[in-house]
């Protein structure tokens, strides 16, 4: 995170676009073409990167960053085609954006006939449903992982001033947050010190901590803004990348704000990883 900041606020300095310092993600302007490109020269290229995503038959990821990087030639057709050869063999990819066996499981057993055409991608806008945020539970609650089941025992929990819990009418939201954050613990998407970091806060608000239930539904709603607009496969990616608490609080606060960017943003993001 800290890397992509640096190059967005060098680049945005010779570009004479703006004189900032210490920039953080809530106060970009801006992330355009010359960000992919600068971040292309300076590591892979976004064709390699494409290639490298979609060799591991991601096509959600692949989606966002064939859009991302605005190119239109005869290279990203030939990466486009190849995402929809693997959409064909693969018709679930279209809903987890890609292998990732948590999701997959849970597709299977609550869905064994197939999802339609219509189910949103978007991770969060699935899980809405109760029965779906059902079957997924029972899922999870057979983990042998504490921290999911540290989450999983927050789903209920008192003292919400933004969202409302799972057992509230309104608190679908909450829940589903709760579960696909569970999921990406699950799926070992998130360093394990982060991990570990989360289920303790996830035990000190069970336990009725003040401090530990507002810092952990602040990161059930970056989720949420995360999570409403990325399919599973390209959330676990960038969950790859986050170390810290605060650097998903970022990301999410770059979605939010950067509604109609979401490719380019996440492309960006992605290409970070790169650059020393």
């Amino acid at each position: 995170m800290a890397a992509v900041l640096k190059t967005l606020s060098l680049l945005f300095f010779a570009l004479a676009l703006a004189t900032l310092a210490a920039l953080v993600p809530a106060h970009i302007r801006s992330v355009d073409q010359a960000v992919v490109e600068w971040l292309g020269a300076n590591g892979q290229s976004s064709e390699a990167k494409v290639w490298e995503v979609l060799n591991a038959a991601q096509v959600g990821p692949a989606a966002h960053l064939i859009k991302g990087t605005q190119r239109i030639d005869a290279q990203m057709a030939s990466l486009q085609q190849r995402r929809v050869e693997l959409l064909a063999a693969n018709p679930s990819y279209a809903i987890s954006g890609g292998p990732a066996p948590v999701i997959e499981s849970f597709l299977e057993n609550a869905h064994p006939n197939g999802l339609p055409p219509e189910t949103p991608n978007a991770i969060l806008s699935m899980l809405l449903p109760r029965s779906e945020r059902a079957i997924l539970s029972a899922d999870l609650e057979n983990s042998s992982n504490a921290n999911v089941a540290a989450l999983l025992n927050t789903r209920t929990l008192g003292g919400l001033i933004q969202l409302h819990p799972a057992d509230h009418a309104a608190g679908a939201p909450y829940d589903a947050a709760v579960l696909t954050l569970a999921l990406l613990i699950q799926g070992d998407y998130f360093d394990p010190a982060l991990s570990q970091q989360l289920g303790v806060l996830a035990r000190e608000a069970a336990q009725g901590n003040g401090s530990a239930i507002h810092a952990y539904e602040n990161f059930a709603v970056a989720t949420l803004s995360l999570g409403r607009r990325l399919d599973f496969r390209s959330l676990a990616s960038l969950a790859k990348i986050t170390r810290s608490l605060e650097d998903w609080a970022q990301m999410a606060e770059l979605f939010r704000t950067r509604p109609n960017s979401i490719s380019q943003l996440y492309t960006s993001l992605r290409f970070s990883q790169e650059v020393a």
